[in-house]
């Protein structure tokens, strides 16, 4: 069961990396280094501005919703806002993609290591973060490696569908964790 969600998170990091490896690029290619740059710091102030008064409201709509669904919807949210980087050619239309998939950010940065924490074993739960800190790492190093690579064969829409793409299998993975814990606990047996 862990190791299933190592790889969701371990991809999942790979998609966050583009906000600040993509998303910059993307704003100087559309604007200009000047403005580009100024829209960029718009961005990730209202990502900052989300997480800090978004927080607690999204963790109580979310409270009697499973771990991993809570992150199952969090990938959705990057489905959405990723999905519209690829088609955006404004100011505001980029802010407002900023904003949908910070919503997906506080809810797989709220739930993630309380999963882990939840189903490891309790005698091994610091191994257990630290492995997973470690391997998820690889997906924020493949991250930009992965991205220029694409950046430099094709457009910044297609990284972004590429990102949406791998939102949806990330979700999927996260839908199916839940199943294998709903398994597990009907069952008696905890699989990692």
């Amino acid at each position: 069961m862990l190791v299933l969600y190592v790889v969701a998170f371990t991809l999942y990091n790979f998609i966050y990396v583009q906000h600040g490896f993509a998303l910059p690029l993307q704003m100087n290619s559309i604007f200009g280094t000047q403005a580009g740059t100024e829209g960029y710091g718009w961005l990730m102030s209202v990502n900052a501005l989300t997480v800090l008064l978004m927080t607690a409201c999204v963790i109580h709509l979310t409270l009697r919703v499973s771990r991993a669904i809570s992150m199952a919807i969090g990938c959705l949210f990057y489905v959405v806002g990723f999905g519209l980087y690829a088609v955006c050619s404004s100011l505001p239309t980029f802010l407002g993609a900023t904003f949908i998939w910070t919503i997906g950010e506080i809810l797989l940065a709220t739930n993630g290591n309380v999963f882990v924490n939840q189903h490891a074993p309790s005698t091994h739960r610091a191994r257990f973060n630290s492995i997973v800190s470690v391997t998820t790492g690889l997906g924020s190093t493949l991250g930009p490696f992965v991205g220029g690579m694409i950046l430099a064969h094709a457009t910044y829409a297609f990284l972004w569908m590429v990102m949406v793409g791998t939102a949806i299998l990330i979700s999927i993975l996260f839908v199916w964790l839940r199943v294998l814990v709903v398994n597990s606990e009907t069952h008696g047996s905890v699989a990692l």
